[in-house]
């Protein structure tokens, strides 16, 4: 996958890729960075082939509880080296796909193949062969220095969604909703399977 990205978020993701190695860093791996044509500037960030974090459908509550378990972890991780995300949406996480594609798929079609010739199902689900999920978009995030003893704070946070500028606790705030309002509630039960909703 590529994205062009310049400004500020060029400049979060040259310091996000610098993070540290660790499984519990779940920050999209960075390919490479590809100095963009100079009519555009900035620069064209290559990442691994993803699909987004909800599709396909959760089939059981533990697919979804090893999903959250692991943004948890990843964004513990950001906040514990002064990076926060500022935009934690569930648009803005992603899933490995070569657990459950391993022959590939049309980009934004995940029930079409390649060439976009023929249907195709997931080669399995999330329980046989568990995904890595991973925090992508960084246009909204922010580092602070560890010598920076003043609260954190982000311009770029707007303050009708939780009180104050501290985007770390705003992180959190948004996980929180995601499960609330995508999952618990059921009008927004769409990205869950019936077979799971059952179960909960």
């Amino acid at each position: 996958m590529a994205k062009h990205i310049q400004g500020r978020e060029e400049a979060m993701v040259r310091q996000v890729a610098r993070l540290p190695e660790s499984p519990r860093n779940h920050c999209t791996p960075i390919l490479d960075l590809i100095l963009a044509p100079d009519s555009e500037g900035g620069s064209i960030m290559i990442m691994p082939f993803f699909l987004p974090a909800h599709q396909p459908l959760f089939e059981t509550v533990g697919e979804l509880l090893e999903f959250f378990r692991q943004m948890f972890e990843g964004v513990q991780f950001m906040h514990e080296h002064r990076f926060a995300h500022g935009d934690c949406t569930l648009e803005n996480f992603a899933m490995s796909s070569a657990e459950m594609y391993p022959h590939g798929f049309f980009p934004f079609h995940h029930e079409k193949s390649r060439s976009f010739r023929r249907n195709i199902s997931p080669h399995g689900t999330r329980t046989s062969s568990w995904p890595r999920y991973y925090i992508i978009d960084f246009d909204r995030s922010c580092h602070f220095p560890f010598e920076q003893s003043e609260p954190a704070r982000n311009d770029r946070i707007a303050t009708q969604r939780t009180p104050g500028r501290n985007p770390f606790p705003h992180d959190v705030h948004y996980l929180g909703q995601i499960l609330k309002n995508r999952f618990l509630e059921v009008r927004y039960m769409a990205f869950v399977s019936l077979h799971a909703y059952v179960m909960v």
